[in-house]
């Protein structure tokens, strides 16, 4: 035994590493020159785990407490998700229909002009001259910059 203390008493000399005792105390003197204190007492390590446990459990209560807040960031996601490629068939088909009934209308009015019947400005209800057709020319852009 009395070679083992002196190594430990000599690290450069030996392989052996410096010995700390932090848990055990050794009854000899020579190994109680290697013990060393603990970090913390028993005592203060308990009141701190007792500080978190009482904040833990008033941080609970306080949740408890409060209404249930389940509100989803975008809560239409799923119509979107499901509906999105019927609503883009369905707006190309308003738009073709639209064209189509634009369409009629400038036949309509070709028809009229022809038949000698005025240029619309005597009667209220029917809409300046051009106006069908700038409708007409803002649809097709319509068209176009949706097909894109």
């Amino acid at each position: 035994m009395q070679g083992f203390l002196e190594t430990l008493g000599k690290p450069e000399e030996g392989e052996f590493r410096q010995l700390t005792l932090r848990n055990y105390i050794p009854k000899s003197r020579e190994l109680k020159q290697f013990v060393r204190p603990a970090s913390t007492l028993v005592g203060e390590t308990e009141i701190e785990i007792m500080h978190d446990v009482r904040a833990s459990i008033s941080e609970f209560h306080r949740q408890q407490a409060e209404p249930l807040n389940v509100i989803p960031k975008q809560p239409n996601w799923d119509l979107k998700r499901d509906l999105g490629k019927k609503l883009e068939t369905l707006e190309r088909r308003t738009e073709a229909a639209l064209a189509e009934l634009l369409r009629e209308n400038l036949k309509r009015e070709k028809e009229g002009i022809g038949k000698g019947e005025g240029n619309g400005n005597d009667e209220p209800n029917n809409p300046p001259e051009g106006a069908t057709l700038l409708k007409a020319i803002d649809l097709q852009s319509r068209l176009d910059l949706a097909s894109e």
